[in-house]
């Protein structure tokens, strides 16, 4: 009877901590719910403006690129007939 309250005893004392634990964690992750809500929030928020800078970026990609092409284009039409002037066989 010694031997099998000494197995026993020790089981129960376990699965008591662990029912303990576990309630212990439950209030906790109620507790924490609003701030964790919040915090999803602020996350969606933030990728959000993530994926806005991204596409802004990606536009004023393509405008700086339309720019540089029209530059070019202008230099070639002013460069050219100025270096005819001055080197007439170019």
């Amino acid at each position: 009877m010694c031997f099998l309250f000494g197995v026993l005893f020790p089981s129960i004392f376990h699965l008591i901590q662990l029912s303990k634990a576990k309630e212990e964690h439950l209030l906790r992750e109620q507790l924490e719910a609003p701030m964790v809500h919040q915090l999803e929030k602020e996350v969606d928020a933030l990728k959000q403006r993530l994926h806005d800078y991204n596409r802004e970026q990606l536009s004023l990609r393509v405008a700086s690129k339309a720019l540089d092409e029209k530059r070019e284009e202008t230099l070639r039409k002013v460069l050219i007939p100025v270096l005819r002037c001055i080197f007439p066989s170019f």
